[in-house]
């Protein structure tokens, strides 16, 4: 469970926490491309954007 708490310890702090529901990942839509950057995420070892929700 370190990457967990890692997770946890890392969004400690900050005024927004997404979740993912990697579950139930239906119904996707495309996220238009000049709002991109507004869906940046970080992970351990990696940053990104949603290019669909």
């Amino acid at each position: 469970m370190l990457v967990a708490e890692m997770l946890v310890d890392s969004a400690a702090g900050h005024e927004y926490l997404s979740m993912l529901d990697g579950y139930s990942g239906y119904n996707q839509i495309f996220i238009d491309e000049d709002d991109m950057p507004k869906t940046a995420f970080r992970c351990p070892g990696a940053l990104g954007t949603y290019e669909w929700v």
